[in-house]
């Protein structure tokens, strides 16, 4: 992300432009509420009361407007909070941000309309892509070997909802994607089993549960530890480490996972199959995660000519996607290993069945 972004959003937050202007939009104007309007509506969609959320500094600014207009900094100051000054332009890593509950009650007020989350995605989305929906010929961006979209940055709910009602009736997933991949690929470059390894994968709904039991937390961040672990993710008590950033900065849970025997094992399994890849510096976690996204592209460019081949519309995202026709599993998983060697399995979501 260009530094300038940063300073963008820098001065639509400083005290100093909002403490000292006694500045009041004209709501007379048409094209002021349209603004506001607009920058309403991205805001709901994008942010919660909450829970925070990072998002991208390009995207604020373009809908909130140049940060030299008193508009700009108004409507920042009304419609977000910053819970989270850190942020790492090398890193990718952005402020993060909340809904100004006061300010968004005073701003329905003046537009004379409530917009739910849903409501207001639905604007935004369906306006913006509807060809794309229609055709099934989404424009990615590649960025690091991976292919971005803005839809992917809606919350899962929230898109499912919104994809149902574009005619995109299934969403799947590879499943544990980033340890079977990997150690496919390590057994390729002679690495002995790992049987450890190996059982988390067949088995990871399991032990996912039993250290989620033991830590104190959900399944689902037990996943995220386990694979920001297996992609090389430190474990320290400091913001060079993701899972000390990604957990509140909670240092009793970070003891409690340097001492887990099971992570303990299983980190010792994960060293071995790096080992036995073929990247130059083994303590390098960029050249691990490209490893990692070159595997996940072979596979996923091979899923994407298998769904092409069925005239399946589709919208891909990192390890998954949404289609509209439900796939033979079996020809998938054949199709995969034809062309690319790989075993692996999917998990499956009726959208009709959630949605309806």
């Amino acid at each position: 992300m260009c530094s300038y972004l940063f300073e963008i959003v820098d001065l639509l937050e400083s005290d100093i432009y909002t403490k000292q202007m006694n500045y009041i939009p004209n709501f007379n104007d048409p094209r002021v509420i349209s603004r506001i309007r607009k920058a309403y509506t991205y805001a709901v969609a994008h942010f919660d009361v909450e829970a925070e959320s990072m998002h991208s500094m390009e995207a604020i600014a373009r809908r909130f407007g140049q940060a030299q207009t008193d508009l700009s900094k108004w409507l920042m100051k009304q419609l977000l909070i910053c819970t989270d000054q850190h942020f790492s332009e090398a890193a990718g890593i952005s402020k993060k941000y909340i809904l100004n509950p006061s300010g968004i009650t005073y701003i329905q007020s003046i537009i004379g309309i409530t917009v739910t989350k849903q409501a207001a995605i639905e604007e935004i989305y369906i306006k913006e892509y509807a060809e794309e929906f229609k055709t099934g010929e989404f424009k990615y961006k590649q960025s690091s070997d991976r292919y971005f979209h803005p839809i992917q940055s809606l919350k899962k709910e929230n898109k499912y909802e919104l994809f149902f009602k574009q005619g995109y009736n299934h969403d799947y997933d590879i499943e544990c994607c980033a340890p079977t991949l990997l150690y496919q690929e390590a057994l390729r470059h002679g690495l002995k089993p790992q049987p450890i390894l190996h059982d988390y994968i067949e088995n990871r709904s399991m032990h996912r549960q039993s250290l989620a039991d033991e830590l104190g937390i959900t399944p689902s961040e037990v996943k995220d530890i386990i694979n920001a672990l297996i992609g090389g993710a430190k474990v320290g008590t400091n913001d060079y480490s993701s899972i000390y950033r990604e957990n509140d900065r909670d240092a009793t849970l970070i003891n409690k996972i340097k001492s887990n025997e099971y992570i303990t094992s299983l980190r010792e399994s994960v060293k071995k199959m790096w080992e036995a890849l073929p990247i130059d510096d083994r303590r390098s976690a960029k050249q691990k995660n490209a490893m990692y996204r070159s595997l996940e592209v072979q596979v996923m460019k091979s899923i994407v000519s298998y769904l092409k081949r069925t005239h399946n519309k589709h919208f891909t995202e990192h390890d998954g996607w949404k289609c509209v026709f439900e796939i033979d599993e079996y020809q998938l998983y054949k199709h995969v290993r034809e062309h690319t060697g790989y075993v692996i399995s999917v998990s499956h979501v009726s959208l009709r069945e959630l949605c309806e």
